[in-house]
């Protein structure tokens, strides 16, 4: 898995907008969703007996996998069952009892860690009734659905379907181990609608809705970027459907000198122009899906330039660059840290008052861009190109840029 990377590694100076899918602290918060798990309780309290133990509490403990500390939830516990502690499946945690709709679709996740590496398919437990009264109960876990998150920390997940007659369910934490002590770690656990996985950075508390207005940020300001018109995958990364998807930043001017950055994988040839950046003009897209072009207003006429050679279903990291010298403006395309294609033009770029769109050239729909946005930027000024190179091999390991 990608961990994430700190937006300020890159050049920021000028920079009026900018988001980064891979900086869930500061950026991408995930898909909008609900948890509707609706509390973490220490179902078996503080015991300390011959043959049974248990004592909770919070700490904070550094996850790799999410990128570092984090606050997490703990039991010790000893169940000497053979010895007389009578019980034979203590329920760690319980997370309470929720309406959910028949014949539905839902993930459970948990990021947990164990002392000794112990996990019993039942840390994912769930009973679901309904009218009439009990329906059935099961665990979801299972290592083949896990990922290491480092230090012993794991992120799992299950998917099921509810039944016919399930119109609500009560969820548990079971821990079948005897005569051994261990300490059980909870960094997070959630039960969402629907068949998506999310990632663990993108996990939301118990009893909380993320909406769209709410899950991506404007780095350079920190206001909100309404997501209402964004499709996400089925991991719940940020996708563009090439169809009605857009961004609008608020961004109406950046002056005779400007730079827009993007980390953009195209995967369908949707039209000639596959906008991924723009306004009426200027605007960027993937051209017949195999260049880039830039096509600019300056002095009152349309100027274009277009390089590269490009592949579909492949990650680049794309800079286009307006400069002015007083007289003349000159543009430029880079594509992974190279300059691909240049024109000189007569006159300053001349700004329609449009704002800056992510994933088409401007609402509503026009050219509309498939495939991945991760990385968009506009500057107030024009990039260096050892400014441009310095951000590409930022992102190069990332996105295995060539």
């Amino acid at each position: 898995m990608a961990y994430s990377q700190p937006y300020g590694k890159t050049i920021t100076t000028g920079s009026l907008f900018a988001y980064d899918t891979d900086d869930y602290y500061n950026c991408f918060k995930g898909k909008p969703t609900t948890n509707l798990l609706t509390t973490i309780a220490d179902s078996q309290g503080n015991q300390n007996t011959t043959y049974f133990k248990t004592s909770y509490g919070v700490e904070t403990a550094f996850i790799p996998g999410l990128g570092g500390n984090r606050p997490v939830r703990y039991c010790n516990i000893y169940n000497d069952y053979s010895g007389g502690s009578g019980a034979c499946c203590p329920n760690l945690f319980a997370f309470g009892s929720f309406t959910v709709s028949p014949s539905t679709s839902y993930v459970y996740q948990i990021i947990y860690r164990t002392k000794n590496g112990y996990v019993s398919t039942n840390y994912m437990y769930q009973y679901q009734y309904g009218p009439g009264g009990y329906v059935g109960e099961y665990g979801l876990y299972d290592s083949s659905r896990r990922e290491d998150l480092g230090d012993g920390w794991v992120h799992a997940w299950g998917v099921f379907t509810t039944t016919a007659n399930t119109n609500s369910i009560t969820a548990y934490l079971f821990h079948y181990e005897y005569a051994i002590y261990n300490k059980v770690q909870l960094a997070g656990i959630m039960l969402t609608q629907g068949t998506e996985v999310l990632r663990p950075n993108q996990f939301l508390p118990v009893n909380t809705t993320r909406s769209t207005e709410q899950s991506l940020y404007n780095l350079i300001d920190k206001t909100s970027l309404n997501l209402n018109s964004v499709s996400f995958d089925a991991s719940g990364s940020l996708f563009f459907d090439g169809t009605d998807d857009n961004i609008t930043t608020g961004i109406t001017t950046l002056g005779s000198r400007a730079t827009y950055e993007a980390v953009v994988k195209c995967l369908a040839n949707v039209s000639t122009y596959n906008m991924f950046m723009g306004t009426f003009l200027p605007y960027i897209g993937f051209y017949t899906g195999n260049s880039i072009i830039f096509s600019d207003n300056i002095g009152g006429v349309q100027c274009t330039i277009v390089g590269g050679s490009l592949s579909l279903n492949i990650w680049y990291h794309v800079v286009c660059v307006r400069t002015y010298d007083g007289t003349n403006s000159t543009n430029y395309i880079y594509v992974n840290g190279v300059q691909v294609a240049s024109g000189t033009f007569s006159g300053a770029n001349y700004n329609y008052g449009t704002p800056l769109n992510i994933g088409d050239g401007q609402s509503p729909d026009w050219y509309p861009f498939r495939g991945y946005i991760a990385v968009a930027k506009a500057y107030n000024r024009s990039l260096t190109e050892k400014e441009i190179q310095t951000n590409y091999k930022t992102y190069k390991a990332r996105f295995k840029l060539s």
